[in-house]
């Protein structure tokens, strides 16, 4: 395994997401990293994953069990693995044993050449910015008058004009509001501010922006 992977197992397990339920890793084809062989996983919804290797393929059962576990057994026999997260692209997690040794298997169709260390880091520095703008606990915002459909401005006026009309806008731990209500997805470009030239909200969160 790569020393760079083994050096940040903490903060890969700290941003990424628990693997609770099957729609995570269900129809997909993962590739196991670092494997010369090729070793892919296609876990199943009845509970089978195809293990193939170079080819040849075999099949598996697998199992969630809580909080974070992911269990692969063949004929009773099998590997607990703990501490399962979905990140990014990237299914990761540990055997249990002594040594906690890591299973990477990245998602081929998301990372086609299989450039597992720089989605690593690319997925890292948007989980840190993503925590940056949640440390802020509020900002405001102002749109100019306009015409046409526009998306909001920051600014920190603490109001928000759409063509004429003023609306509260908050941000409050990464949720975008505006007028008390979630706001709609989309990129909100940023004028007047010191900070950042735009923001990408969905579903209500902020999941993307750009600093100056």
């Amino acid at each position: 395994m790569d020393q760079y992977i083994i050096n940040i197992i903490p903060r890969i397990i700290q941003a990424g997401e628990k693997i609770n339920k099957k729609e995570f890793i269900v129809d997909k084809k993962w590739v196991k990293y670092g494997d010369l062989n090729y070793e892919t996983y296609r876990f199943k919804r009845n509970s089978i994953v195809l293990v193939g290797r170079n080819g040849i393929v075999e099949e598996r059962n697998w199992e969630l069990l809580p909080p974070d576990n992911l269990y692969i057994s063949k004929d009773g026999t099998g590997l607990m693995f703990k501490q399962a997260v979905a990140f990014g692209a990237l299914l990761f997690m540990l055997i249990e044993s002594k040594d906690s040794f890591p299973l990477v298997l990245y998602d081929e169709q998301r990372i086609p050449n299989g450039d597992v260390i720089n989605h690593i880091k690319k997925s890292l520095e948007k989980a840190q910015k993503e925590k940056e703008l949640n440390s802020r606990n509020s900002t405001e915002a102002f749109v100019p008058r306009s015409e046409k459909k526009i998306n909001t401005f920051l600014t920190r006026s603490g109001m928000l004009q759409i063509k004429r009309d003023y609306y509260s806008f908050t941000l409050i731990d990464g949720e975008a509001f505006i007028n008390y209500k979630t706001a709609a997805d989309g990129k909100y470009e940023i004028i007047n501010d010191t900070l950042y030239n735009w923001i990408k909200v969905k579903k209500g969160k902020v999941v993307d922006f750009e600093q100056h």
